[in-house]
């Protein structure tokens, strides 16, 4: 059946794979073509049927790299590469209606204020100003230190009038996009739901927090505490995103 996926702008393929591995009971079988490539007199060969898994993927890469030649190594590795990620994505295409894979068409997302993913999608932006230095702040090397500080960054939406939140991986951006560039497209997700998260939790200093408090409450606390309780929304981890045609 063909995919309504018309262009890709968000894959995360380990989660991917650990999701069609895990549907395929570890025995997720494909083939590989044979590749033919030269450049200058480095020529590659790769020709194999192989069951691809979760466990096995980084061996095979080492495998094929050697067998490729040292001469090769780099042209094989993106060949390679190119290969099983679109052999993963059009495995994934065809299992994405299963369970507990959900889709949400035509949505729009957005930063939570005075998040970390909110100063994400505008940390590259600072470089354009003249002061390497702002308030005691590193300048040139805010966008790096939020990428080593979190993998995964947030970002909220509504579906049918309820708030909730995509998770985003953000090494797995496709074709030059990043996340800011979320914001300007209505996309389709396919995402799978990993818990609950209450709003306040993605706040910079909440995040930066540890908790350090005293084990035991009085009943004044607990009784202030239930006055302030915050409605938690539901989390999603997204595979995958794209637009859609319908």
């Amino acid at each position: 059946m063909a995919s309504n996926i018309s262009k890709v702008i968000y894959f995360d393929e380990s989660s991917a794979l650990d999701f069609l591995d895990l549907l395929n009971e570890g025995r997720l079988s494909t083939s590989l073509e044979k590749i033919t490539s030269v450049e200058g007199s480095a020529e590659t060969k790769l020709e194999s049927e192989l069951s691809i898994g979760a466990k096995i993927l980084s061996f095979f890469r080492a495998t094929a790299s050697v067998n490729a030649g040292l001469g090769a190594k780099t042209l094989s590795d993106t060949i390679l590469n190119s290969t099983i990620s679109n052999t993963i994505l059009t495995d994934f295409l065809k299992q994405k209606d299963k369970k507990p894979i959900l889709e949400f068409k035509d949505i729009y997302v957005y930063p939570y204020e005075n998040s970390i993913s909110y100063l994400k999608c505008f940390a590259p932006y600072l470089l354009l100003l003249k002061n390497d230095l702002i308030n005691g702040l590193n300048i040139n090397s805010f966008n790096s230190v939020l990428e080593d500080a979190k993998g995964y960054y947030e970002l909220l939406f509504e579906k049918d009038g309820e708030l909730s939140i995509f998770r985003f991986n953000i090494k797995s951006f496709r074709n030059n996009y990043c996340l800011s560039d979320l914001m300007k497209m209505k996309l389709a997700y396919y995402a799978i739901e990993v818990g609950e998260c209450e709003l306040s939790k993605l706040e910079i200093n909440n995040e930066l927090s540890f908790n350090t408090s005293k084990n035991t409450i009085s009943s004044t606390e607990i009784l202030e505490q239930k006055e302030h309780i915050e409605k938690k929304v539901k989390l999603y981890d997204v595979i995958l995103a794209g637009v859609y045609n319908e």
